[in-house]
């Protein structure tokens, strides 16, 4: 129904005479076409616009959280730790699961070397030495 109505109109516009002036069917095709232009143009502007301003206070507001996230993580982290500590304070201590401790065998193997406790001892020495050595090192450095 529609589309017949379109056609009759078509018709009718194909050829008017206004005034004495001829308007064919492509002086109304290039108005259409310069209005939706126009309006296109329009809406193009306004999106992009409103695109922009959108994404700068996404970008803001993101920065805004991550100051205050920065500023507020010290409180954070007492009142954590706080509320951990009480928690815990009345529960005994458990015993770790996993043991760090070599096994009897690995230190049977140890054991069977002469004079491995002061060779432990002297070697914990030097590698303590040469980590003051690397620290006062890089300390001088700067």
């Amino acid at each position: 129904m529609l589309w017949n109505y379109l056609a009759q109109f078509w018709q009718q516009i194909s050829d008017v005479v206004v005034g004495g002036i001829t308007y064919t069917a492509d002086f109304f095709r290039n108005i259409g076409n310069a209005v939706a232009g126009a309006l296109g143009q329009f809406f193009d502007v306004i999106f992009h616009n409103l695109n922009d301003v959108l994404v700068f206070l996404g970008w803001f507001f993101s920065n805004i959280k991550t100051i205050f996230l920065f500023l507020l993580s010290p409180v954070s982290y007492f009142f954590t730790f706080l509320k951990t500590f009480i928690s815990a304070l009345g529960q005994t201590p458990s015993s770790p699961a996993v043991s760090y401790a070599f096994s009897s065998d690995t230190m049977a193997v140890f054991d069977a070397i002469p004079h491995f406790d002061t060779f432990r001892v002297v070697l914990g020495a030097i590698i303590i030495f040469l980590g003051g050595v690397a620290i006062l090192k890089l300390l001088l450095n700067t």
